[in-house]
């Protein structure tokens, strides 16, 4: 089999977000519920979870259910606090750039597979400046691969 591409999340893999994403759920859950508070609560038991999980984490350890209004309140929150927080916090992950050169001398496409929203994930990459590393990416709920984050030439064969 000869390998032709290589796919890569963005969140934890491409970039070091994980703390920060956690963090601004933190901050949206004290903004939207004052008496939020997810101090005990270790950053990485979201990891790799889908979004209606985390809700649910979230219910579970703070003994309360979230009205559809208030989900949709608390993740508008944290994605402001990400855009917000991210400009200094975000960081590329340690040897990705390393990776990406490997892949480049192979002559291999290079994909991002995310469920995160296409505006989080070009703002994560801008910010590291990885933004054109890629060939494209396919985000969240969008159902297509998306070609405006590449700036990459070859990203429009």
């Amino acid at each position: 089999m000869i390998i032709k591409a290589l796919l890569l999340d963005c969140d934890g893999v491409v970039v070091d977000s994980e703390r920060l994403n956690f963090l601004c759920w933190e901050k949206a859950l004290q903004q939207i519920r004052n008496q939020a508070s997810l101090k005990n609560l270790p950053y990485d038991c979201i990891i790799g979870i889908p979004l209606s999980e985390i809700f649910s984490l979230f219910e579970d350890y703070l003994h309360t259910l979230f009205s559809e209004t208030e989900r949709q309140q608390i993740l508008k929150t944290k994605n402001h606090y990400y855009f917000q927080l991210g400009k200094s916090e975000l960081k590329p992950i340690d040897g990705i750039q390393t990776v990406i050169t490997q892949a480049r001398q192979l002559e291999w496409k290079i994909y991002l597979v995310s469920s995160s929203i296409q505006e989080k994930l070009a703002f994560s990459l801008i910010t590291v400046n990885l933004h054109d590393a890629f060939d494209g990416s396919f985000c969240g709920k969008s159902g297509k691969l998306q070609r405006c984050i590449a700036n990459n030439p070859e990203a429009q064969s």
